[in-house]
Order: C-alpha cells, then sequence, then structure tokens
C-alpha cells in the first residue's frame, strides 16, 4: 500500500507504453530527481541523459532505443512534487533556482493574451500564489523532509556557472568519483537554448505563450526579464521570507544584489 501511496504522489499513473514508470517508482532505493517548476528542469534531464547515456523518466529526450522493462536502464525519474506529498525515497537530487528567475518564467509561461488592466490583477494574483508555493516547496526539501537516507542538492547557477564541481557533487549521488570533463563540456555546448527548446516543447503546447513559435528571442526574455526584477523583487522575497527566515541562507550564493 505504501509503494502505491508513493507511485501517486509521484504522478505515476499505469500506461500501455514503452516508458514503464511504475516498476522504477516501487523500488525505493530509486533516485527520485524534484524541483520546483521552471528551475531548468529540461535542462539539467538532457545533461543527465547525455552524459549517463540512459533515459530519465517520465520524459525521454534522447535514449530511446533501451528496454523498458528493466528499471536500471533509467537514471532517475523526475517530479516536481507540486502537491508536496511525496514521502518515502530514500534517494533523491534536490535542485533549485533564484526565485526571481523562477517566479519570471513561470508567470511568463502561463500569462494569456490578457488587457493591460487584466494582465496587472493576474501578475499580483499569481506573483503571490507562486512564490508562497515555491517558498513552501523550499522550506520541505531544504529544510523540513527527514525521509531521504541519501539527498545531493544543487542550484541551477551553480551548475550553469561552474559546471565541473556541480556535475561532480551529482554523480557522486550515484557512486560516480571522477567527471569525465571534456563529454561533459561537450554535452554543454550541444544543450544551446534552441536545442532545449526544440527537445523540450510539444506541438500540443502551443497555447502556452513563450513556448514554440511564439517564443521571445533570447535579447527579448532578457530584457523582460530584467524588467520583472526590478519590479517584482521585493515583493517576491517578502512573500517567500514569510514562510521561514531561514531560506535566505540558501540564497546567499547569489549576492545582497539579488
Amino acid at each position: 500500500m505504501k509503494d502505491k501511496i508513493l507511485c501517486n504522489a509521484l504522478g505515476a499513473q499505469p500506461r500501455e507504453s514503452r516508458i514503464q514508470i511504475e516498476p522504477y517508482l516501487l523500488n525505493p532505493d530509486n533516485t527520485i530527481m524534484v524541483s520546483f517548476p521552471r528551475c531548468g528542469c529540461h535542462w539539467v534531464r538532457m545533461l543527465m541523459e547525455l552524459y549517463f547515456e540512459r533515459p530519465t523518466l517520465p520524459a525521454v529526450f534522447y535514449y530511446f532505443d533501451f528496454e523498458p522493462n528493466d528499471e536500471l536502464n533509467y537514471v532517475c525519474y523526475y517530479t516536481h512534487d507540486i502537491k508536496l506529498n511525496i514521502k518515502g525515497p530514500k534517494s533523491i537530487i534536490y535542485f533549485y533556482r533564484d526565485p526571481v528567475d523562477v517566479l519570471h518564467s513561470l508567470i511568463r509561461a502561463r500569462e494569456l493574451q490578457f488587457s493591460d488592466t487584466e494582465l496587472d490583477i493576474f501578475l499580483d494574483n499569481r506573483i503571490a500564489k507562486y512564490a508562497d508555493l515555491y517558498a513552501r516547496h523550499l522550506h520541505k526539501w531544504l529544510i523540513q523532509e527527514q525521509f531521504t537516507e541519501k539527498k545531493t542538492i544543487f542550484t541551477y547557477e551553480e551548475l550553469r556557472n561552474s559546471p565541473v564541481p556541480t556535475w561532480a557533487k551529482i554523480i557522486g549521488h550515484f557512486g560516480i568519483e571522477e567527471v569525465d570533463e571534456l563529454k561533459l563540456l561537450k554535452i554543454l555546448k550541444k544543450l544551446t537554448y534552441k536545442e532545449v527548446n526544440a527537445r523540450a516543447w510539444k506541438p500540443d503546447q502551443k497555447w502556452y505563450l513563450g513556448w514554440g513559435e511564439n517564443r521571445k528571442t533570447q535579447a527579448e526574455y532578457k530584457e523582460d526579464k530584467n524588467n520583472f526584477r526590478e519590479q517584482y523583487k521585493n515583493l517576491i522575497w517578502q512573500i517567500l521570507l514569510e514562510e521561514n527566515q531561514n531560506l535566505l541562507s540558501y540564497f546567499e550564493y547569489l549576492g545582497a544584489e539579488n
């Protein structure tokens, strides 16, 4: 029964497909990767697949030809744990990201074509909602949870800015001691903005503003993100720290200006 509850909490559903999720989840020793939405999960999962040369679950990006019934063929299972109801996995990799960047990406991925007045109301409501949810997510996985026996934590920014030492920490979770630096750097070069979007985007997600055909250029996105940070940074941090002031210590790497 506990195993079934775990599968349900992780969002796994029995399905007739070549990817068999449930057998992987029923083994509590298998690794579960968790992050809040918009923390760079597609990029990280593609990096995992290409480095380990094995697929991830529940979505496969590159390695489609593995035998689906063998749970050992999969690197990890990824979930957002958006309902905060996962309890039980022994092996967890958790990563997180600058909350202002997360909120910006989350808002832009879900906003619709409102009028200016409607959009202002939408943003105020959504920022408060998402910031509170992210705060509770961080509190659970960084501070509160006590059921894991092996947990590796890293940040999106660490992996972007210091890939080799951060990757050493990640593969160390799987008992691998040495990073193949040439392989890692080659993969990072391959995983461009365009490549990740092409692999992550699905044709039936065109209603997501900011995805696929409607996606902004990198320059436009950067300008929009800077404007968003200037306008909403203080509000986001205020809401985030209302949940737990101790969360601030986990973002010291960002510096005071953020």
